[in-house]
């Protein structure tokens, strides 16, 4: 306010009262997907410390299953952004505990399994959803067990199906996966993650080459013969190699013979798209990413 110098002493000891109104336009935040790369380093903590994956979803029934600390987990690599602003996030270590699967019932359930455990390695504030690495819509548990059940080979409509040595899934595979005949869907997370890292190798906490599960089952005849064959999972090697455990195995004259097999895991999370974050440049261990 402004007193003109024409004003008298008549002006003097008056109040003069206004409202002043402001008109904010906020402004957008942008989404996390528009704010990282992919390759980005991210540092996410788990809140769950401790968890013991139970028979019911390994089959296991020995006594060396470990106990999961997922806190461990706490460095991660962005492999993807959603169109929906969301990105997805791989563990850069695989976990120092490992978890065993086995049987018929580890394979039965062996990708919904590995999703429940997945699903401790979340952080509420930060995480949408989660899953294990090589899950794509897989049949999680196979409940129609009639094929899996069966001593003769496995049919395909009405034409007996003739494999060969070692032939993968003959034919099945991504077919009647719901079945039990095995499925290529690891190959999508298989295809990010090896396109971060250039590799498929990963260290436990402790900076040991360690193999991991898949989320993906493997059904392998062992000869040409229409009655023997495995049920198997895949995992990662420790040098970085694709390869499948038996979990179960059937003979023509003996039957079936269950095996335990034991892996660690790596989880993916998905992180909601208005998570911010307030410090980090993303592009090494030692600068990666932190969340608001």
């Amino acid at each position: 306010m402004w007193i003109d110098e024409s004003a008298t002493n008549e002006d003097q000891n008056k109040v003069f009262a206004s409202k002043v109104v402001v008109n904010a336009i906020p402004l957008a935040r942008k989404s996390i997907a528009e704010k990282v790369e992919i390759g980005d380093y991210v540092r996410m903590t788990p809140t769950a410390t401790s968890f013991t994956p139970p028979s019911s979803i390994t089959g296991y029934t020995g006594n060396a299953q470990g106990t999961l600390n997922p806190s461990e987990l706490n460095l991660w690599r962005i492999i993807k952004k959603n169109e929906d602003g969301t990105v997805e996030m791989v563990s850069d270590k695989v976990s120092s505990t490992v978890v065993y699967f086995q049987g018929k019932e580890g394979y039965i359930n062996l990708v919904g399994g590995l999703n429940e455990i997945a699903a401790q390695y979340t952080n509420s504030k930060y995480v949408e959803s989660t899953r294990h690495i090589g899950y794509s819509n897989q049949t999680e548990k196979i409940t129609d067990t009639s094929k899996l059940n069966q001593t003769v080979l496995w049919t395909s409509g009405t034409s007996v199906l003739t494999p060969a040595w070692g032939q993968e899934c003959f034919g099945l595979c991504g077919t009647d996966e719901n079945l039990g005949a095995g499925d290529i869907g690891y190959e999508i997370d298989y295809n990010l993650v090896n396109g971060v890292y250039g590799t498929m190798e990963a260290n436990n906490p402790s900076g040991i080459a360690t193999t991991y599960w898949l989320a993906s089952r493997y059904f392998f005849f062992v000869s040409s013969s229409s009655s023997i064959w495995r049920l198997q999972g895949r995992f990662v090697s420790s040098t970085g190699e694709l390869k499948a455990d038996s979990l179960t195995r059937n003979d023509e004259n003996d039957g079936y013979f269950n095996t335990a097999c034991s892996s660690a895991v790596r989880p993916i999370v998905t992180i909601k798209a208005d998570v911010q974050i307030v410090s980090g440049d993303g592009q090494e261990e030692a600068t990666a990413y932190t969340f608001e």
